[in-house]
């Protein structure tokens, strides 16, 4: 038998399984506490969204082009503050489809899904829908605001007949003079708008809505898809196009 002092220092089979017992349930207590403060963390909770001020904004930018003044002989003009202000309340890419026309239907496929044919794309209806807010449906554009196309845009192609199609596709931003007018504004860019099928039609309508074909004559050949996106691969940006019009010799 061991003496009293050796007894003191001696662990029962009690104290063993109390032990492993307390061990146990000091893990399980530390992994119950870590599953609930992993699970307490903020989850967000759904917020309503007032979207009445992007719906109102939105309106603006679809209204009809007001705050001009019709002339008698078709042309239209606008206080270039006003002008600015319309830009900055609309957006410079914003598509505006005037009062009385309907959007152009998409013109890269049918409705078997085959690609359209060149010739089956209304250029005019393009440009109702995409540029006649700036240059008006008769191509007048409005003075000190947005240059004419009408007798200009035969200028254009004389001097570069690529020209034409780079300005839509890349925009241009610097000051220009058309028919001893001076602008200084931004064409927005349309390369992301229209295809080189919808471009190329958009330009054969603008060349010859006007009668500007007649006064280039047999130098005027039709606009074609291939050759617009050889002129695409060019990735002219605004300030590039400019630069362009410049060498031309273009005031």
């Amino acid at each position: 038998m061991p003496d009293d002092a050796t007894r003191r220092y001696v662990v029962s089979a009690q104290q063993v399984r109390l032990g492993y017992a307390l061990g146990g349930i000091g893990a399980v207590s530390l992994i119950v506490a870590i599953l609930i403060l992993a699970t307490a963390r903020p989850q967000g909770t759904p917020v309503q969204v007032d979207t009445t001020a992007h719906v109102a904004s939105l309106a603006r930018a679809q209204e009809a082009l007001t705050g001009f003044e019709l002339r008698e002989d078709g042309s239209a003009g606008i206080d270039i503050d006003h002008a600015m202000q319309l830009v900055v309340e609309r957006g410079v890419g914003l598509t505006i489809t005037p009062q009385g026309t309907q959007p152009a239907a998409p013109a890269d496929a049918g409705s078997d899904g085959a690609p359209m044919a060149q010739a089956a794309i209304d250029g005019g209806a393009l440009f109702l829908q995409n540029c006649a807010a700036c240059h008006q449906a008769t191509g007048a554009g409005i003075p000190g605001a947005f240059p004419p196309l009408a007798n200009h845009v035969g200028d254009l192609v004389a001097a570069d007949r690529s020209y034409p199609a780079k300005l839509v596709l890349g925009g241009m931003v610097g000051p220009i003079t058309v028919n001893g007018a001076a602008y200084n504004g931004l064409m927005p860019a349309f390369g992301a708008t229209f295809s080189d099928a919808e471009l190329a039609a958009l330009l054969n309508h603008v060349v010859t809505a006007w009668g500007d074909d007649a006064l280039l004559g047999d130098a005027f050949a039709p606009y074609a898809a291939d050759e617009i996106a050889e002129w695409r691969a060019l990735g002219l940006d605004s300030a590039a196009v400019h630069e362009l019009r410049v060498s031309l010799d273009l005031p």
